[in-house]
């Protein structure tokens, strides 16, 4: 059992370890590499997920809740970070990109949640504030389909989290491009000089030779 305020609680537990953790994922991700941080990270998510179904005091629940907040933390900067580096002149497209994902995500799983937890909408009760047996039953239910979901969604991120190699992936600004175009037209126009003043000459070396 558990009351409507305990899920305040657990969400600025979450919340303050996500902010307090951003910049541990950055120093992680300097000595182990990207993928080992992004799965250090989703291990955390899971290991707060798995504490849904294993504890019921409610302090070890918010310790796990941290541990949550943690994997958050950690793995989603690292992640908008390393794609960031890949496409510097796109940073506010990225971060936009992942501010929408995980918005839609938070909203789908909020209806999944409805659906598996409180199919019926069932209020709690007045007097206790707390939701019946049934319903916090089914939230082991639910925190299995989430561990499902984060384990497949770490493999996934794993793969695709590409390091990044300065000395192999650099591209130039817009401003040393456009010197680098600029020199590459200076070249191509003293090319196009030496090869008239070259005609010009052996035209007229022909005339001497002529005379």
């Amino acid at each position: 059992r558990f009351k409507m305020s305990s899920s305040i609680t657990l969400m600025s537990i979450i919340n303050l370890c996500e902010f307090s953790t951003i910049w541990i994922g950055g120093v992680i991700q300097k000595k182990i590499g990207i993928r080992l941080t992004v799965l250090s990270g989703g291990t955390l998510l899971i290991l707060g997920a798995l504490g849904i179904i294993f504890f019921n005091n409610l302090l070890a629940y918010q310790f796990m809740m941290g541990f949550y907040g943690c994997g958050i933390g950690i793995a989603e900067a690292v992640t908008v970070s390393n794609a960031c580096a890949f496409l510097p002149h796109k940073k506010g497209l990225i971060n936009g990109l992942a501010n929408v994902f995980w918005t839609l995500s938070c909203s789908l799983f909020n209806f999944l949640g409805q659906v598996i937890v409180n199919p019926d909408g069932l209020p709690h009760d007045d007097k206790t504030k707390m939701y019946s047996k049934e319903i916090s039953e089914n939230i082991i239910t639910y925190s299995i389909f989430a561990i499902i979901c984060l384990a497949i969604l770490t493999t996934i991120t794993v793969i695709l989290s590409f390091p990044y190699k300065k000395e192999k992936y650099e591209t130039l600004s817009e401003e040393e491009e456009s010197k680098e175009k600029e020199n590459n037209e200076e070249k191509e126009e003293k090319k196009s000089d030496e090869i008239v003043y070259e005609e010009e000459n052996k035209k007229r070396e022909s005339k001497k030779d002529i005379s």
